[in-house]
């Protein structure tokens, strides 16, 4: 079985990997409700446009894993936090 740590990274590593000049600028483990997550910053070139995207993946009731994310052009600065910290998860 996968260390949650490393299936995560996968996913973020995959995601990336299909953008245009798609690269990680900095990601670091966390924990989201709970639950553990990759919060990470990257950078891409979208619609001859460079583009800021920041990602959250977590996992949720074992081996489902989400993604919340924003993406916002290079000079203007979304705020990402603000944006996570409106999202509650529901018991199902």
């Amino acid at each position: 079985v996968a260390d949650k740590q490393d299936i995560l990274n996968t996913f973020l590593n995959f995601y990336i990997s299909t953008l245009e000049n798609g690269k990680i600028v900095k990601s670091s483990y966390s924990n989201f409700m709970g639950y553990n997550a990759l919060d990470s910053t990257a950078s891409a070139r979208i619609s001859n446009a460079n583009y800021v995207i920041n990602l959250k993946y977590f996992f949720v009731k074992g081996n489902i894993i989400y993604t919340l994310g924003t993406f916002s052009p290079q000079n203007i600065q979304a705020d990402y936090d603000r944006f996570i910290n409106t999202f509650k998860l529901l018991q199902q």
